[in-house]
């Protein structure tokens, strides 16, 4: 859970890395509040699992975007509907 977080706060599909340099271990371990060693041997096993993968030396969630909301791109659109009909027929 911690790894998606991160990856969301990065912004960068998936890849826990910002423009400073990959998200390190220190940095996980203080977002998760776990200890160095126990993230490493958490992050190897997300690895082995195929739920992490390592690019340009930093973890990447796989099929980052499975995880991703569903953009819903008719809200514009009803809400201009929506406001003129209530022009329209305003209330009295």
């Amino acid at each position: 859970m911690v790894c998606l977080l991160i990856a969301c706060e990065c912004d960068r599909d998936g890849l826990l890395a910002e423009r400073t340099g990959n998200v390190s271990l220190k940095e996980i371990a203080g977002d998760s509040g776990l200890r160095i060693p126990r993230v490493k041997v958490g992050l190897q096993s997300l690895v082995r699992s195929g739920f992490l993968e390592i690019i340009a030396g930093a973890y990447s969630v796989v099929n980052w975007e499975r995880y991703q909301p569903k953009l819903d791109n008719t809200v514009t659109e009803r809400v201009q509907r929506h406001r003129e009909l209530k022009r329209a027929d305003p209330l009295p």
